[in-house]
């Protein structure tokens, strides 16, 4: 009875090659028990966890892989046709294709899901935990169409005309998406070059406000006036963006006091000792950095003093140009010190 002849083969042939078949799929069996009972183990004890999932990532794969080595074997023994031979080969190769994008996907899938996503949770912006799981699926997907382009050609599929076709698909559906793909991309801009975080304070566009979220459309900013401002991400990267929260919360703030042009040299000499003593003793300037107080101007109508100093943190600069203004307004009337205020003498000639 196994010496009857099928299509040009035994049934010891065909018997032979499911034989084969059979013997390569237990070599898979015994393969993934030793890595769970033996690799596994080797790789819980060390400090990492990444060589313990990357085990249970690749062995799947690596069975499927072994299987399809037995088919490539098991075929070899059987007379067939070059057409059944050359679809078979296909087959195979198809297998192959398969267990490799398998295994890059479920690699993809570590990296950036568990090793990244690490990292993602010990930032304080919530940007990345929002755009990583995007570019895990977009990677993935990446992946995941190269090896049906493989597979298509490994059938003889012309995937020149299907990639061009692809392609003007692509390029008309870009078109229609212009704005969607430019705020995307500036998604991921911001993802990388990180130019703020949730919870700064930016000026975008001479707007100021804090940072609420950035999403994969646009960046929500909360407004001083306590109003959400939704700014294109494209916007974003395009403008020139200052964070007032880097590299630390000290803000510089400006003033100019003006005295009249009767104030004395010794009067001037006593106004800025007593803004240095008013910005030594005022709580929230800081003195990590020296303020600076002189005589710096004759302007057209006033004498002129610049006044620049640090405040701790920007989140109170209201309230400490308050209490600084406040403090120079009651000395400088106590010191009989005249703010100038703009003048225009008219000279008539008879």
């Amino acid at each position: 009875m196994l010496s009857e002849t099928f299509f040009g083969n035994t049934l010891y042939d065909y018997s032979l090659a499911f034989a084969i078949v059979l013997i390569f799929a237990l070599f898979g069996r015994i393969f993934y028990y030793i890595s769970n009972s033996y690799f596994k183990k080797q790789a819980a004890k060390t400090a990492t966890k990444y060589d313990d999932l990357l085990i249970d990532a690749l062995e799947e794969p690596a069975v499927l892989l072994i299987i399809g080595l037995g088919m490539v074997f098991g075929i070899r023994t059987l007379n067939i046709e070059n057409t059944y031979w050359t679809l078979a080969l296909h087959i195979v190769t198809s297998i192959f294709v398969l267990s490799g994008v398998w295994a890059l996907v479920r690699v993809i899938d570590i990296f950036l899901k568990e090793y990244m996503g690490s990292i993602a949770k010990k930032s304080n912006t919530k940007l990345d935990d929002q755009l990583l799981p995007v570019l895990r699926k977009g990677l993935k997907l990446t992946v995941i169409l190269i090896g049906a382009l493989v597979i298509f050609s490994n059938f003889g599929v012309d995937i020149t005309a299907l990639i061009a076709g692809l392609g003007i698909g692509g390029l008309a559906l870009a078109l229609a998406a212009k704005d969607t793909v430019e705020n995307l991309f500036g998604a991921f801009a911001i993802f990388f070059d990180k130019p703020f975080s949730v919870g700064d304070r930016v000026v975008v566009d001479g707007v100021t406000g804090d940072v609420m979220e950035v999403g994969l459309r646009s960046t929500r900013i909360r407004t001083l006036n306590n109003t959400q401002l939704y700014i294109p991400n494209s916007k974003v990267v395009m403008s020139n963006l200052e964070n007032i929260s880097r590299p630390n919360h000290s803000i510089a703030q400006t003033i100019t006091l003006t005295l009249t042009y009767a104030t004395s040299p010794k009067k001037i000499r006593e106004a800025i000792v007593i803004v240095k003593k008013i910005l030594s003793t005022t709580e929230g300037v800081s003195d990590k950095y020296e303020p600076t107080v002189i005589f710096n101007e004759f302007a057209s109508s006033s004498l002129n003093i610049l006044v620049k100093f640090w405040i701790v943190d920007y989140r109170g600069r209201q309230k400490v140009i308050n209490e600084v203004n406040t403090k120079i307004l009651e000395q400088f009337t106590r010191a009989k010190l005249e703010f100038a205020y703009p003048t225009q003498t008219v000279h008539l000639k008879k």
